[in-house]
């Protein structure tokens, strides 16, 4: 396998690490950027800590945790969450299965974070890569053991999907989120996050994850 095949593979990996945001509080977070809190004094938090989960309007749920974005960082994030005990809402523009046309290596680490039980749908198994440097100096590493496996994304995204929603994620395709926002009329208190959508309705959620790729909407919020 040429450099060039190797790197096209590309890999994938998985992020439950961004679920990691805290529900206790209101906060906004990017796979890539991190989660960040807001500030509050200890008294409006231990009110808010000990509030239900409901705004002064009864029809308005606030979820622990939205996340936004359905890919494996998103999935994984969801499921981390769910598993946890938090109740989790994952958001994603497209319908389920879709087209992804990068990401179908997966190497060992992010086959290790994969859910308990999780069966990859492998298309091959590559055991030697070659790497050059313009074509020349040319180096073979092989292994008995698969360096990488090749999947395609639109089945393992979804598999990724289903096992989030069995550890009691839900689910909602076809939406599309233009902003958040920490303050103004549609934010009840400090510790909430208002995620709108593109139809004009508004998620509230105590912690929000952006697992919306490259032109994330929640990774322009936090900067």
């Amino acid at each position: 396998m040429s450099s060039e095949h190797a790197e096209n593979a590309g890999t994938e990996h998985p992020e439950p690490e961004a679920a990691a945001a805290e529900t206790a509080g209101s906060a906004v977070g990017s796979a890539d950027a991190g989660a960040a809190d807001l500030p509050g004094d200890e008294a409006s938090d231990r009110a808010a800590d000990e509030a239900p989960a409901r705004t002064d309007d009864e029809s308005a749920e606030v979820w622990d945790v939205v996340v936004v974005g359905a890919g494996p960082a998103g999935a994984s994030a969801a499921y981390a969450a769910a598993v946890g005990g938090r109740r989790v809402l994952l958001l994603e523009k497209s319908e389920l299965p879709r087209y992804k046309t990068c990401g179908g290596g997966i190497i060992g680490p992010s086959r290790d974070s994969l859910p308990p039980g999780f069966e990859l749908p492998l298309q091959d198994r590559i055991h030697a890569v070659t790497f050059s440097l313009d074509g020349r100096f040319a180096r073979t590493r092989r292994s008995r053991r698969m360096l990488f496996g090749l999947i395609n994304r639109p089945e393992f995204d979804a598999q990724l999907v289903e096992h989030a929603q069995k550890a009691g994620a839900e689910l909602r395709t076809g939406v599309t989120v233009t902003r958040v926002e920490q303050h103004g009329p549609a934010v009840p208190d400090r510790r909430t996050v208002a995620v709108v959508l593109a139809d004009g309705e508004t998620v509230l959620a105590r912690a929000v994850v952006g697992a919306d790729g490259s032109a994330s909407r929640i990774g322009a919020h936090v900067g």
